[in-house]
């Protein structure tokens, strides 16, 4: 992927930084020093290869562990030392991405927005390279970058990445998926903010269906787009439907 070794090197440096915000207890399994490392090299021996790609696949699963009991600190500190593993050989492929990926994931769960734009931005762009072979990875990467932006309040990209990516990621996810809801939702509510009454409408709905449809795990979501539902109703004049739709907002 074009990166050089000061590149790479300049990468660990942050994901140190990244770690050190998240708590003192998560110090203890950072990622070592840097600062010195001459290990950033595309030829290393195939023992280191396949040593270093077995110990990232171990931090990688003990992350996901971490994810799924939500301790996102955790889960992020030893998706780091994951990442480290494939630095030391010099390995920057569709795996590296996807661990990025995920860091960028536990990062926006711990409130770490920031870094987990920046960080989901160029796992994305790597996904990018090598979408015909992973595009599953791709547009799930593409997922995140959605629900990054409208956290940062980028509504306008939060329009182009969908407008660009939503079909095919509802042909992954399913159209009736609470996570496809989900990021209508948030498409929705940018179209809204950004004055296209229409777009917002047709979205929202479409997510009110699938919530009513298939039941309702984030019922966060689920009154955002009642409630954005029911505005674009005020706006059309359909008085009487944003009654019904608040009144839905209420029960939940």
């Amino acid at each position: 992927f074009g990166f050089t070794y000061l590149q790479a090197k300049d990468k660990a440096t942050r994901m140190k930084k990244i770690l050190f915000v998240l708590s003192a207890a998560i110090m203890a399994m950072t990622v070592g020093n840097f600062a010195n490392s001459q290990t950033y090299t595309a030829t290393a021996d195939p023992q280191k290869i396949a040593a270093g790609t077995t110990m990232a696949k171990a931090f990688h699963d003990s992350a996901h562990v971490y994810a799924a009991a939500g301790l996102y600190h955790e889960a992020a500190a030893f998706e780091c030392k994951a990442l480290d593993c494939y630095e030391r050989i010099g390995m920057y492929n569709s795996d590296y991405a996807s661990i990025m990926n995920d860091l960028a994931l536990y990062l926006y769960f711990t409130g770490n927005l920031t870094e987990a734009f920046e960080i989901g931005e160029q796992a994305t762009i790597m996904l990018g390279e090598t979408a015909k072979e992973n595009p599953v990875d791709y547009l799930m990467s593409l997922s995140n970058m959605i629900i990054y932006n409208y956290a940062l309040g980028n509504f306008h990209d939060v329009i182009n990445i969908g407008e660009n990516s939503l079909d095919a990621i509802k042909a992954v996810l399913g159209e009736n998926d609470e996570s496809y809801a989900n990021l209508l939702t948030f498409i929705s509510q940018s179209y809204f903010i950004t004055g296209d009454i229409g777009k917002a409408s047709s979205a929202s709905a479409e997510a009110v269906g699938i919530f009513r449809t298939n039941g309702v795990t984030n019922t966060d979501n689920y009154a955002s787009a009642l409630i954005i539902h029911a505005q674009c109703d005020i706006n059309n004049g359909n008085y009487d439907n944003a009654r019904i739709l608040a009144n839905e907002v209420v029960k939940i």
